[in-house]
Order: C-alpha cells, then sequence, then structure tokens
C-alpha cells in the first residue's frame, strides 16, 4: 500500500515509505530522493498530541532539529543547501559506517503534530531510505 503517514496511522496499519513500496517495483530503476532541513515554515495540518484535537491548516514551523539526529549532523555542515549521494555510502566502509547509524530524521507530510517534535520523526537509516538527499538550512512556506 502507498500512501501517506497520515493513511497509515488512521488504519493502524505499520507505516511503509512509498519509496520502499516503488523500490519493489522498480528495482535499481529508481531514483528515491529525500529532504532535510534545519528549520523554516511549511503549511500543514496541525495536531495537537496532547489535546488530540486538529489544529487545521496553517502555517506552521520547526524551529531546531532534534538532539543527535541527522538533522542536526546535517546542520553541521554549516552550508545553506546541498545534494547528499547517499548511493556512494553504501560500499564505502570509512564513509558508510558514520552513515548507517540509525538517527531520528524529521519527516512529515501534510500532517505535523505541533507539541511532540520526536512525533514528526523517524528512526532512519540514510543510504536504506534514499538514494540522494537534498539539504536546506532553511525552508520557506510556500504562497498559494
Amino acid at each position: 500500500p502507498v500512501g501517506s503517514d497520515l493513511d497509515a496511522e488512521a488504519s493502524g496499519a505499520e507505516f511503509i515509505p512509498m519509496g520502499a513500496t516503488l523500490r519493489d517495483v522498480y528495482g535499481d530503476d529508481l531514483i528515491v530522493v529525500g529532504f532535510g532541513f534545519n528549520r523554516g515554515s511549511f503549511w500543514a495540518i496541525g495536531f495537537s498530541n496532547k489535546s488530540g484535537n486538529s489544529l487545521g491548516y496553517g502555517l506552521y514551523s520547526v524551529t531546531e532539529p532534534l538532539p543527535n539526529s541527522h538533522d542536526m549532523y546535517l546542520m553541521n555542515a554549516n552550508l545553506p543547501r546541498f545534494i547528499l549521494d547517499l548511493r556512494l555510502m553504501r560500499n564505502n566502509q570509512e564513509l558508510g559506517d558514520w552513515f548507517r547509524e540509525p538517527r531520528w530524521l524529521t519527516n512529515f507530510g501534510l500532517g505535523y503534530v505541533v507539541d511532540d517534535p520526536s512525533a514528526n520523526a523517524r528512526w532512519t537509516v540514510l543510504p536504506e531510505e534514499f538514494d540522494i538527499l537534498i539539504y536546506f538550512e532553511n525552508t520557506s512556506e510556500t504562497i498559494h
């Protein structure tokens, strides 16, 4: 099943990333691209874990990455944006070992939990989830 985090949560099913499902279909012909960022604003449907309420569609912000997360380490590169080819890490022992460490990665779709930052992150081994990672230090909302 291909879908969003919200679909998986609503059905009670285990979340399977869309890239994993497509990889099963297309194999090595598929390039899975992920995005990372340090801070910024975006449009989403907000949710509160504390109250259990939907806060509606609106403008939300992330102000800092989770401690010891991939986001935090990528931020420490001190580059405003970059593209990382994770395919190179799969067979490079020296670089690959560090990237194969599981860490939190901020990852959300249309839904964003405002009062629990870890609810918007997944325990991720970067080269297992993505072929390419595009990183932005700051992100900003689109204009409708």
